[in-house]
């Protein structure tokens, strides 16, 4: 959890099937069915994350709750310069 992608980004794999997704629309000459893949994508990623997130805190507690709080779900937190 600590390491690699994970030390940045909670989800970097459904960052990556999002990208995917985009690219596919940006790249598609038929921007409606882009569109509905990215729909389809953001769709699936937001009914499973809630329950994906519950599950790792019940099964973590505190640990995740700090590790929520250090990392993105899906981008790197901006860290405010002091």
């Amino acid at each position: 959890m600590m390491s690699g992608p994970y030390r940045c980004v909670r989800h970097p794999m459904y960052t990556a099937f999002f990208l995917i997704g985009l690219a596919l629309l940006l790249l598609s000459s038929d921007w409606l069915l882009g569109a509905g893949l990215i729909a389809g994508i953001s769709a699936v990623m937001l009914s499973r994350l809630r329950n994906e997130e519950r599950v790792m805190v019940e099964r973590f507690g505190s640990q995740y709750r700090a590790y929520m709080e250090r990392t993105g779900r899906f981008l790197p937190r901006l860290k405010a310069q002091s």
